[in-house]
């Protein structure tokens, strides 16, 4: 056999192998661009613990769309990409918030949140 036509051989039983591990749900093929959209999606949502086991993002970084009163004079934080988090604790936030403000949200080591508006300092947060 020659060079190409041994290369095509092995194509073939790799091909082979690789469906048939397709069709006992061995492996899946899977959208790279739309995974990260939905994990994105899905960051801060109550989710199972397997589920957030399995997420690999550790923060968000979006903007801010508005900031309004909450129960129990807490803030409700509405994002640009749709979620929408309230504040846990009542460390006060200084300064005036304004729309399109840098704002980055980080899972903490136990498994909550933290969100930080532009330079300000964090506070906890949680998503609704």
């Amino acid at each position: 056999m020659d060079g190409a036509a041994s290369r095509l051989a092995c194509y073939e039983r790799q091909t082979a192998i690789l469906e048939d591990a397709e069709r006992r749900s061995e492996i899946a093929v899977v959208d790279t661009r739309a995974e990260q959209q939905r994990r994105r999606a899905a960051f801060g949502a109550k989710v199972s613990d397997e589920a957030r086991a399995s997420s690999t993002l550790a923060e968000i970084k979006t903007t801010l769309v508005s900031a309004t009163p909450g129960g129990a004079g807490l803030l409700v934080f509405a994002l640009a990409d749709g979620a929408r988090w309230i504040q846990v604790d009542d460390a006060p936030i200084p300064g005036r918030l304004r729309p399109g403000s840098a704002v980055v949200v980080k899972r903490t080591m136990l498994g909550g949140y933290k969100m930080t508006i532009d330079s300000r300092p964090a506070f906890k947060v949680r998503r609704l």
